[in-house]
């Protein structure tokens, strides 16, 4: 018996597997997942939030294969992340502390 033979099989019914829970999830009756492809938040934005949420076990995403997913629950939470506005630079903190107004807009 050739020892590449239980791997052979091993990859044949991960890739069956794999196809098969896909299409299941493409079937569903739940909202559709965003795949990366089609994410608002662009391919690597959504990879980025994918990997953290699974790292945190947030819920809501999952990878299959080479693809990653939301569902459209966890994209409007990562969407409401990225608007949420950044900590402002410390020239500008210490203008409003000095009640200073920029008003060239720089």
């Amino acid at each position: 018996m050739n020892s590449t033979l239980p791997a052979k099989i091993a990859q044949l019914l991960h890739e069956l597997v794999r196809e098969e829970v896909a299409l299941a999830l493409r079937n569903a009756r739940a909202p559709s997942p965003v795949a990366q492809a089609h994410s608002p938040l662009g391919r690597r934005r959504h990879i980025a939030a994918v990997r953290r949420r699974l790292a945190a076990g947030a819920g809501g995403a999952w990878k299959v294969g080479r693809m990653y997913y939301l569902t459209p629950e966890a994209m409007q939470e990562e969407l409401a992340l990225l608007g949420t506005p950044s900590r402002p630079k410390e020239e500008d903190r210490l203008d409003d502390m000095l009640g200073i107004v920029d008003i060239a807009g720089d």
